[in-house]
């Protein structure tokens, strides 16, 4: 007859069975086998952290605390003083500060970033030689300036030295990738000048006889 319960139903079986005919559990493994989790029978007890770690942790989080509520105060700013804006797309900016006493705090920077203006590089339209000018020059000698650079704190200055050069259709500026390159056209001669830095043109300017390039410092 019956002799024993199910420690899993708590249903009576006999003892010949070796597993419970209502709920299928193996009668032959012990109550103290069941499954407790990853951890087993102490996953639901209280884990503590090594020693050290609360003293660490605990002013941690009071600060994270801090700094999410007064980012949820301004979050809540916020609507009311874009309702006064006209400016759909502004936005704020909003910096955590974690750290714990004797370390430098991370921060974490939050908000967007759309009002920010970006300055775009200004383009320059460079001269070039007219065809006519070119024609006229064609059997010229070539000849390399007389070259004078300055460089100042932002800007480096060339000011090229090109007799009989009185306007922009005889001068031919190129951005190359090995640096820039001129050429003029004076009276009876081709005044050819490469300048070999990679830096990006700024501005020109012709005076009389004078070529005047200024190139960004990096």
């Amino acid at each position: 007859m019956f002799g024993e319960k199910c420690f899993k139903c708590n249903e009576r079986v006999k003892k010949k069975h070796n597993f419970c005919p209502y709920c299928g559990t193996n009668l032959n493994q012990s109550e103290e086998s069941e499954d407790y989790g990853f951890l087993g029978k102490m996953d639901d007890s209280d884990f503590k952290l090594p020693f050290g770690f609360n003293m660490l942790m605990k002013p941690l989080m009071k600060e994270l605390t801090k700094q999410m509520m007064e980012l949820d105060k301004e979050l809540k700013k916020q609507p009311k003083e874009s309702n006064q804006s006209n400016n759909m797309n502004s936005g704020k900016r909003f910096t955590i500060h974690i750290g714990v006493p004797g370390s430098q705090p991370m921060k974490i920077n939050t908000g967007n970033n759309n009002s920010q203006v970006v300055a775009k590089p200004m383009h320059l339209d460079l001269p070039k030689i007219s065809g006519a000018n070119l024609n006229k020059a064609k059997d010229f000698p070539r000849k390399e300036p007389t070259t004078n650079v300055r460089r100042l704190s932002d800007r480096v200055i060339y000011e090229v030295e090109i007799p009989g050069v009185d306007s922009a259709d005889k001068v031919n500026l190129s951005v190359l990738e090995e640096g820039l390159e001129i050429k003029a056209i004076g009276e009876k001669v081709v005044y050819i000048k490469f300048i070999d830095i990679l830096l990006p043109l700024k501005r020109y300017e012709l005076r009389k006889d004078l070529l005047i390039v200024e190139l960004g410092l990096k």
